[in-house]
């Protein structure tokens, strides 16, 4: 038989058991106790601290969808409610930015990171930062676009040298 670990059997005393609950759960069940022990002003700051830590689950998962295949570890930093539970109230994800293997997939990898860095509405300076970097990934890949682009057309002779005017053209950009 399958055991979901509580034991329901009369006459068996087992420790209580401890279950890790996700965080909407928390927040469920941290909405319906409006404690009485707390004054006024602490519930203002715990409903603070939840729609706070609400805005930023929904921000972090906006960002690692949009990153897809980039987004890497997501950290989080918690702060003590007065109730004392620890609510989210800043965090991060970490993206893979490492360049790609070719131009290509370099701009659309830049192009989806940017996305990701503003999928918030209101970027941070962290988020300033990485659109920054990627505006700076795509402009490059752009750059050996089309330095390819012009290499391709350009004529070669049958001992495979580029042409005198071509050579002229490369030496003076």
């Amino acid at each position: 038989a399958e055991s979901s670990g509580l034991d329901t059997s009369a006459g068996q005393h087992e420790p209580p058991m401890y279950v890790d609950l996700s965080a909407e759960a928390i927040a469920v069940l941290a909405e319906s106790d409006e404690s009485p022990a707390l004054s006024e002003a602490e519930r203002q700051e715990v409903r603070r601290l939840r729609s706070q830590e609400r805005r930023l689950s929904i921000s972090q998962n906006a960002q690692r969808q949009l990153a897809g295949p980039y987004a890497r570890s997501v950290s989080r930093s918690f702060r003590n409610g007065p109730d004392g539970i620890g609510y989210a109230v800043g965090g991060s994800i970490s993206l893979d930015t490492t360049a790609s293997s070719s131009p290509q997939e370099n701009r659309k990898k830049a192009q989806t990171l940017r996305a990701a860095a503003m999928a918030s509405g209101q970027p941070s300076a962290s988020d300033m930062e990485a659109i920054a970097r990627a505006n700076q990934m795509e402009a490059k890949a752009q750059l050996e676009m089309a330095r390819s682009a012009r290499e391709e057309a350009i004529p070669v002779d049958e001992e495979g040298a580029r042409s005198h005017a071509a050579a002229t053209y490369e030496s003076n950009t």
